[in-house]
């Protein structure tokens, strides 16, 4: 039931029908509107990670109206536009942007590569994991991405399946360090070492029963710290006075510090400075996890920061058992010492923006044997546990010939010894360097350039223009902050080194990008959104990690 009664009204109405159906009716303006809010509506879904039904909340309506985006909440596009209608249409847009991007790139591009058994899943993978059903489901990827498969580089573990795949493939295979170490760490030495297991298991059972009182625990840290914080109010009080006394005998401005200082010394006054023990901050339990070597770290450091409020609790709770002893207490601390080495050596190759490449590898492993070297001093338990990581050091994170490669493919690391692993390698410097230049096939892609621009083919004769390069480039003495800055300078000079430069240095060191998506996966995968189909989900994954090339358009 219409609700006009005014003349007036009635005449516009009536003229609003007959403009319905007028022949220069203009409503392209408010579907072009429709279909552009649609469409970055789904991109903002897809980088965010939040639902298309966002487009039926009532709030979110209300802000698009009250900012005047759109007029009516009937202007905003529906949840079925979103999804499929646009996300197919972006993601086959995203995917074209990435070929484009692929083809820019170097004849051997690399990808890294990681599999997880859950039930989260990108894409529909029923088949045994086997290294032929790996093998297959890569090769599709590349296939639709215009990759050709014989000349990819992967990154990923050293799983028998995995491994298997890359050999029916014939790609290069570079084994991922994080993996490397994760093993080195977890099956070579903790599972070896059974009275290291033992109270790691300890530890995890005191914070498992500790789980729901982490309140008590947080009020037997401040009661036992109450002395430390009672004195640190005496210092301050103390100080407070020094201050009020100094400035009104002398009237010195309370900002002249460097006045202020020169008065305290001259007086003999002391120096009153908050200690590493007055600063209060309490550590909340946290568990480890298996497939994180890391984590055992960090659970074994809010253990340690705990001790006394732990054994308090247990000593109330009747759980003397579950309380460690002093010689076990000793050996946590001795190895929070010790993994915190590592932690600091290796973090930078989990960068989740820069994504490190192999040449850094090589350093890493001299680092690594830097921090096993026995000097007498270590615990018996460290010495152990360097004396595992020693042996089996070089099955975890053997050295490589593309390792070294990389690593002279930064000037400013041509100074470092790394003589034994040319030794180890049973190859020089020279030899590492021509060969990767044969086995890319760069000596012929620079002929060919040569052709193409009717420059002379190179001489036939007994000299080689390569191994003289090579030789020239390792005479360089320069210091070098960065790699591709140089590469681009100064590639002229050296060639086929600089084609060599663009493959070698964009392999990560690690699956860290893969890993990355099983994280991102687990968010868009949350419990409003358990209807979302495999399908679905690769396209929001891919437009999610790849938004930088959709934004603009």
């Amino acid at each position: 039931m219409h609700q006009i009664t005014e003349a007036q009204a009635i005449k516009k109405t009536n003229k609003h029908i007959a403009s319905m159906f007028a022949r220069n009716r203009d409503t392209t303006s408010s579907s072009q509107l429709k279909e552009k809010l649609g469409h970055q509506l789904t991109l903002m879904c897809c980088k965010d990670l939040l639902p298309f039904s966002i487009v039926e909340n009532e709030g979110f309506q209300d802000f698009l109206i009250c900012n005047k985006i759109v007029n009516t909440k009937y202007d905003i596009p529906s949840r079925t536009t979103l999804s499929p209608l646009n996300l197919n249409k972006i993601y086959n847009t995203c995917v074209d942007k990435t070929k484009e991007q692929i083809k820019l790139s170097t004849n051997y591009p690399t990808i890294t590569c990681d599999g997880w058994s859950d039930n989260l899943r990108t894409q529909p993978f029923n088949e045994a994991h086997t290294g032929e059903s790996i093998k297959d489901l890569v090769s599709n990827v590349l296939n639709e991405f215009g990759i050709n498969p014989n000349s990819v580089i992967v990154v990923s573990d050293k799983a028998s399946n995995m491994r298997k795949a890359w050999r029916l493939l014939n790609v290069i295979h570079v084994f991922c360090v994080g993996h490397g170490i994760h093993n080195l760490l977890m099956k070579d030495c903790f599972h070896n070492m059974h009275y290291v297991s033992e109270i790691l298991d300890k530890v995890q059972s005191i914070i498992n029963k500790l789980r729901y009182r982490q309140h008590e625990l947080e009020n037997e840290y401040f009661r036992s710290n109450e002395k430390s914080f009672n004195d640190l109010l005496l210092s301050i009080d103390k100080a407070g006075e020094i201050i009020d006394a100094d400035l009104a005998s002398t009237y010195i401005d309370a900002d002249d510090t460097q006045v202020l200082n020169e008065k305290f010394q001259n007086d003999n006054l002391e120096v009153l400075q908050l200690s590493d023990d007055l600063k209060f901050r309490f550590h909340t339990l946290k568990q480890r996890i298996v497939t994180r070597w890391n984590t055992i770290l960090v659970m074994l450091r809010s253990y340690a920061d705990n001790i006394p409020g732990i054994e308090v609790i247990f000593g109330r709770l009747k759980h003397f058992d579950l309380i460690l002893t002093t010689a076990e207490n000793e050996i946590v601390r001795d190895l929070i010492q010790f993994l915190s080495l590592f932690e600091s050596t290796t973090t930078i190759l989990s960068a989740s923006k820069s994504y490190p490449t192999i040449s850094l590898c090589l350093l890493l492993r001299i680092e690594i044997e830097s921090l096993l070297h026995i000097d007498g001093l270590e615990s018996s338990v460290i010495q152990n546990l360097k004396c595992l990581i020693s042996a089996n050091l070089d099955n975890r994170f053997p050295v490589t010939s593309l390792y070294i490669c990389a690593f002279l493919l930064d000037p400013s690391q041509l100074k470092i010894d790394i003589n034994r692993y040319l030794t180890q390698c049973h190859t020089t410097k020279e030899l590492i360097l021509s060969e990767m230049i044969k086995q890319f096939k760069i000596n012929d892609f620079t002929q060919a350039s040569a052709t193409n621009n009717k420059h002379k083919p190179p001489s036939t004769s007994g000299f080689d223009p390569i191994l003289d390069e090579i030789q020239n480039y390792l005479q360089l003495d320069i210091s070098c902050d960065d790699v591709l800055q140089f590469w681009q300078s100064s590639g002229s000079a050296f060639p086929h080194l600089k084609r060599l430069a663009q493959i070698v240095l964009a392999v990560p060191a690690t699956s860290t990008p893969s890993e990355q998506v099983f994280s991102t996966t687990g968010l868009i995968l949350n419990a409003k959104r358990t209807m979302l189909l495999p399908e679905n989900v690769g396209k929001i994954q891919m437009i999610h990690d790849n938004y930088n090339l959709l934004k603009k358009t």
